[in-house]
């Protein structure tokens, strides 16, 4: 299989997984709105393909660049999407956060249509790029990302839940904020998910970086 046919594999693998990941968006968003549980299950099955057939599209795009595939912006954007679905998948096993599967699925959607607009051919890196420090730099930033995005989703759920509780003066049990975890749950997971991804961030953004960027321009 040459490389002009695993980069087309690749860019009907990634739509494909888009197509999908809206799909489970929309099925996450039938049961946020109390229509039935069995959308949620539906919502986090088409996930799991989405995810299978977004990571079939970034291996295929790394066979046909012959690299480690996040050589540029659209390339990082695949595999931050890829990394925080992963991220999230884990922790649906782990920890049950499945109640933040329209955000994870929602974000992962935007950032895959938008991707486009930074859509390059694959191809071999410039000489500044290649660099086993750039691998480093953009694994630790992805993974970090992708710990922020479920970090954020956590936290912005809270508030909303949070602050709808200290209206009421009870906790919220139906509806809606009904399906939410108790607020200290969240506010757990939250400071959880942050504390594991600032320490790598800085690491990704003020140790790697740079040392890449001296390593491949000088001072």
């Amino acid at each position: 299989m040459n490389t002009e046919t695993l980069g087309q594999l690749a860019n009907l693998a990634v739509a494909s997984a888009t197509v999908v990941l809206a799909l489970a968006w929309v099925s996450h968003l039938v049961e946020w709105a109390g229509r039935a549980d069995v959308f949620g299950r539906v919502g986090l099955s088409l996930t799991v393909l989405g995810t299978a057939l977004l990571a079939a599209g970034v291996l295929a795009r790394g066979l046909a660049a012959e690299r480690v595939p996040w050589g540029n912006m659209y390339e990082f954007s695949l595999v931050g999407a890829l990394v925080a679905l992963l991220v999230y998948l884990g922790l649906v096993v782990r920890a049950g956060i499945s109640w933040l599967g329209p955000i994870v699925t929602g974000f992962v959607v935007v950032v895959l249509g938008l991707s486009i607009l930074a859509y390059m051919p694959p191809g071999p890196l410039v000489p500044a790029l290649d660099s086993y420090w750039l691998v480093l730099h953009v694994s630790a930033a992805a993974i970090a990302g992708a710990a922020f995005v479920v970090g954020a989703g956590a936290s912005a759920l809270f508030l909303v839940k949070e602050r709808a509780e200290r209206r009421r003066g009870s906790p919220a049990t139906t509806g809606l904020l009904g399906r939410l975890p108790p607020t200290a749950a969240m506010d757990r997971l939250a400071f959880q998910v942050h504390a594991f991804a600032f320490p790598l961030w800085t690491f990704a953004a003020l140790i790697a970086g740079p040392i890449w960027a001296q390593n491949a321009w000088g001072r």
